[in-house]
């Protein structure tokens, strides 16, 4: 059974609709996607507020999930501290993407500021989802270059995590495997309240996952099964794409009419929960007012009944 059922939007996503739709689906859970800042301006704004305040009057709980690290380490630190930053495969420093993982310095700055952003932003689930910048390169210096992104994204993860919990005991932080990341960790392990969150952006939609014949979703079989040996199951996630209007609109708008297809979901959700997740949620950015004009309302009712049937 399902204990988290939940979609992913943008702030610029939300209208009035939403909160019915939530509700009326019985989804239990909305994660907020964007840039820090922006997430941050909405959380504070008093429209935000209201919309958050009425969620949680309905039970369900409201969570923000950004790729963070161009917050956590702001770039701007990289000419006075250079040796933070990530070395590129030519052996110099850039301050473009991640960091350091084997910098201390740098993996203080980035947990003191993820303490400093659980505060500014209400976690009342006690799940967090602070991840790497999108699918860009980590290090590649001499103490790092032993260390594949998965182990390096895993790496970090692992000490905002047990920052975390210096403050929220029974704090939860995703590790997120996706892109580069999509192999399991070889050489480090996931310390305590430390998940996985599995994000399969290049499977194939029009079959099932668990469908032997496609290629591109065997291999994402296969990686899973890596994972969870690494990780196990307990507070897994699995980070879908199901009613992700931008990215079957190829990230640009206007956005595309979803394609959604409830057989592949069914037998997505059965194959999930068949290896011990109990919370899926999918990405359903670009389902906003522009695509209720043109389109009339995206398939939450039915998305919301398939989750809740498992």
């Amino acid at each position: 059974m399902l204990k988290r059922r939940g979609i992913v939007l943008s702030p610029y996503d939300l209208h009035d609709k939403w909160i019915e739709w939530l509700a009326g689906a019985e989804l239990n859970v909305l994660g907020l996607h964007g840039g820090v800042s922006d997430l941050i301006e909405f959380a504070r704004s008093s429209d935000g507020c209201s919309f958050i305040a009425k969620l949680e009057d309905l039970g369900i709980q409201v969570e923000y999930e950004a790729h963070a690290m161009g917050w956590l380490l702001p770039r701007s630190e990289f000419d006075t501290h250079p040796e933070w930053f990530r070395m590129d495969s030519d052996g110099a420093r850039t301050g473009d993407w991640n960091l350091c993982p084997s910098s201390e310095e740098a993996v203080e700055a980035v947990c003191t500021n993820a303490l400093s952003l659980a505060e500014t932003l209400s976690y009342s689930s006690g799940r967090f989802h602070l991840w790497p910048d999108d699918g860009k390169p980590w290090c590649s210096c001499k103490s790092c270059r032993a260390l594949s992104a998965s182990d390096q994204n895993l790496l970090v993860a692992n000490s905002i995590a047990g920052s975390l919990r210096t403050k929220y005991p029974r704090a939860l932080l995703g590790c997120l495997s996706y892109l580069n990341t999509l192999d399991a960790p070889a050489r480090i392990r996931p310390a305590r309240g430390v998940f996985l969150e599995f994000a399969p952006i290049r499977r194939a939609y029009e079959r099932p996952l668990g469908d032997p014949s496609v290629p591109e979703n065997s291999l994402h079989v296969q990686k899973l099964d890596s994972l969870l040996a690494c990780f196990g199951s307990k507070n897994a996630e699995a980070l879908e794409y199901w009613l992700d209007a931008s990215r079957f609109s190829k990230w640009r708008k206007p956005a595309q009419k979803l394609q959604f297809n409830e057989r592949v979901l069914q037998q997505d959700v059965a194959f999930y929960t068949k290896n011990g997740f109990r919370s899926i949620t999918s990405f359903g950015v670009y389902l906003d007012a522009e695509y209720l004009g043109n389109y009339g309302p995206p398939p939450i009712a039915e998305y919301g009944s398939v989750l809740k049937r498992a």
